[in-house]
């Protein structure tokens, strides 16, 4: 019996310290944490691809984006729960293990009950003394902790969700239905209007390195979709890379002010590291080079074509300029490509694809620069 007893309080206070940590990790820990041991990344993976692909069968766009939308805060609750749920059994082993210190002793379930009731500062078990004392103070002092940590972490959660949505929706605007990098430059092909591209790209690097820093320590962030399936936040981030490519890879440097292509060879940079950081969360297979390359190569031509006619310099040297837009895209893309899978998220289907809806136009509807 004393063997039993002593397993039980071992057992609980081990369950109890791997439960901690991950709140520790997930809600304190301001860098990427290991996921031994987490639980959301388990959750996550376990309940988003069935989710998805119940959510891909609606044919409605609303009602096929709103259940992929409740997604994210379905896991956030779930998290919380198991995490409450866990807490609650580690307290009532410690306090199975210490039964003799009831009158009368205590049975497990009865040990779940009062770890929960100080827990949640219901009540606290009058007849009770020694060491179970002990355990019921750390319990109603770990409730109140806890407690206080969600609250802050929900917060916290849609702080990041906010920071994240402002300029996926400024630029979604510009970039048109579905989000294309042509289709970008063709917002910011008016006079007046090349100059703010550095901005644009700044903005964008700085947004990739919050993304980055905040959705890797807490992978719940990934699986919140934006409001609208056609200007999903991946989507939005490919089309602005794809901008930054093709005027690195096929805009002559003299065309237009030294900044504009140093922001956007920082924002590759940045955004290409956001992406792979994204792909490796996810436990993606080992993404392979780019598909179709005689194919892109005639896109990244056509796309030539259509950038000289709103106004573009273009390059000389078309075939060191399509090799140079190969050479970028294949850093990015294929990871992009697999994360845009796996969350299932709306994106151009290929590299000529027609932005049917724009809201800014100067020439008629060009072709895109598209994701995956």
């Amino acid at each position: 019996m004393r063997l039993l007893s002593g397993a039980a309080l071992v057992a609980g206070a081990v369950l109890v310290a791997i439960v901690l940590s991950d709140l520790f990790r997930t809600v304190l820990l301001p860098r990427p944490a290991r996921r031994i041991g987490r639980i959301a990344p388990l959750v996550g993976a376990a309940v988003a691809p069935p989710w998805l692909r119940v959510a891909r069968r609606l044919r409605s766009p609303q009602r096929r984006q709103s259940l992929r939308g409740s997604l994210g805060p379905m896991l956030l609750v779930l998290t919380f729960l198991i995490w409450v749920d866990l807490l609650f059994v580690g307290f009532g082993l410690m306090l199975f293990g210490l039964r003799d210190d009831f009158l009368p002793p205590i049975g497990f379930g009865d040990g779940v009950y009062f770890a929960a009731s100080a827990f949640l500062t219901i009540s606290t078990p009058d007849a009770v003394h020694g060491s179970a004392r002990a355990v019921v103070i750390a319990a109603g002092l770990v409730g109140l902790a806890v407690i206080t940590l969600l609250v802050t972490f929900i917060l916290s959660v849609h702080s990041e969700l906010t920071r994240r949505e402002v300029l996926v929706l400024r630029t979604q605007v510009s970039a048109g239905e579905p989000p294309t990098g042509l289709a970008l430059l063709d917002t910011y092909a008016r006079p007046g209007m090349t100059d703010r591209l550095t901005a644009l790209f700044r903005d964008w690097e700085a947004w990739a390195a919050d993304v980055l820093h905040s959705h890797r320590a807490n992978p719940i962030l990934v699986n919140f979709h934006s409001a609208d399936e056609s200007g999903e936040w991946l989507a939005v981030l490919g089309s602005v890379m794809d901008a930054a490519t093709l005027l690195i890879a096929a805009v002559e440097n003299a065309a237009l002010q030294p900044a504009v292509f140093s922001a956007a060879r920082l924002f590759i940079a940045m955004g290409t590291r956001t992406v792979t950081e994204l792909h490796t969360l996810l436990r993606l297979q080992p993404a392979v080079d780019l598909d179709g390359l005689d194919t892109i190569a005639r896109e990244i031509r056509d796309v030539r074509q259509r950038l000289g006619m709103l106004g573009y310099r273009m390059v000389t040297d078309e075939a060191d300029s399509i090799e140079g837009a190969i050479e970028i895209l294949s850093e990015y893309k294929p990871q992009l490509r697999a994360v845009c899978r796996r969350l299932d998220i709306t994106t151009a289907r290929t590299l000529s694809e027609v932005n049917e809806r724009r809201t800014t136009r100067l020439v008629p509807p060009p072709a895109g620069i598209g994701l995956c």
